[in-house]
């Protein structure tokens, strides 16, 4: 794989944003009536307990699945094992990299709701965000995915515009009240 250039590198930061590098996104798009099918597939793959739920996540040792649309999933983690290969039966669905196209910026637990609340109107705190929820939904103009997880939330953003996005969740973190030391 091409070495990845990461648009935050260099930025100036604040200690709950943060960027995770190197993750893998894989979008797995089922064809009418094949998502059942597609999604058991998926599950099985990769060791899953079962598959996710619509705005909900299955997280296993290697990877997530993520169910952003009614027929889309998405696989996401760190390095894959090397057994692990993101396919999918042409007659079930389409399988697409993102790899290179999306990028991931963590919210840490402890500023999530607070920060996050500033541009999207999603409701943050965890009793109606609780850990594998996720939802599509604008951030700041451009179309992003949330997904709760134990240590806050992800923020996995279009690359073109992460940096972007990085400068105003940093900027607005240092214009609200500190909970801790920057």
């Amino acid at each position: 794989m091409a070495k990845r250039i990461y648009p935050t590198e260099g930025l100036a930061t604040v200690s709950e944003v943060t960027y995770q590098p190197s993750q893998t996104v894989v979008q797995y798009h089922a064809w009418p009536q094949r998502y059942v099918e597609m999604a058991g597939t998926l599950a099985a793959q990769y060791k899953l307990s079962t598959s996710p739920t619509p705005g909900k996540a299955v997280c296993g040792a290697y990877a997530s699945l993520l169910r952003v649309h009614p027929q889309r999933l998405w696989l996401v983690g760190g390095d894959l094992a090397p057994d692990v290969k993101p396919d999918l039966p042409p007659d079930i669905g389409c399988v697409q990299d993102l790899s290179h196209a999306w990028h991931t910026i963590q919210v840490d637990s402890s500023i999530a709701s607070q920060l996050l609340n500033q541009f999207v109107s999603v409701n943050l705190v965890p009793q109606h965000f609780p850990v594998d929820s996720v939802a599509l939904t604008p951030l700041h103009g451009i179309g992003v995915v949330l997904w709760c997880r134990p240590g806050g939330i992800s923020v996995l953003t279009p690359r073109s515009f992460a940096q972007s996005i990085w400068h105003a969740l940093v900027e607005t973190r240092r214009r609200l009240p500190s909970q801790k030391p920057l």
